[in-house]
């Protein structure tokens, strides 16, 4: 008898797992009343992974997962790939899901673009334009948007500011063709 009543006191456990586009940021909630595991997959380019539950991947019920857009992902369709803990895979211990669900997410940019989304875009059209553009110039360009936001966005304007005028002076100092 106790522990019929003790199994009614568990918490209720939900399918409420959010994932949407805030600024410039995909931000998957955790509603579901207990801890969830995520990953992200570009579908179709990814074929095949193995779902396991590791810390890294785990949104705590209650909690939220923010993850930074690059430009380059802006317009693109993802899923988000959700489980618990299922079963042990082996003598390691790790888990693997006890079933995925899947949520599709489109990226679609955010009207107006957030300061630090413009100072990124003004980087990497600086850098561009002055021959220097590739991945890995996203990223450092994200991430020095990161930093200027670290700063309460008072960063942000004079980068921005800062990255348009470089791109307007190297542009001027191309030679013009006939």
């Amino acid at each position: 008898m106790a522990i019929a009543l003790l199994a009614g006191c568990a918490p209720r456990l939900s399918e409420d797992v959010r994932v949407h586009v805030d600024g410039a940021y995909l931000k998957v909630e955790n509603r579901s009343g207990g801890d969830v595991h995520v990953q992200l997959v570009a579908a179709p380019l990814v074929q095949a992974y193995v779902p396991l539950s590791l810390p890294g991947n785990r949104v705590d019920a209650g909690r939220y997962l923010r993850q930074r857009i690059a430009p380059s992902q802006w317009g693109r369709t993802l899923e988000l790939h959700w489980w618990r803990p299922g079963e042990a895979i082996d003598a390691s211990g790790i888990r693997g899901p006890d079933r995925l669900r899947r949520l599709p997410v489109t990226l679609t940019e955010p009207v107006p673009l957030p300061i630090d989304e413009q100072a990124v875009r003004a980087c990497i059209a600086a850098r561009t334009a002055q021959g220097r553009a590739g991945a890995r110039t996203e990223q450092s360009c994200i991430d020095e948007a990161e930093l200027c936001l670290n700063t309460g966005a008072v960063g942000c304007e004079p980068m921005l500011r800062g990255w348009q005028a470089l791109e307007r002076e190297t542009l001027a100092q191309r030679p013009r063709r006939p």
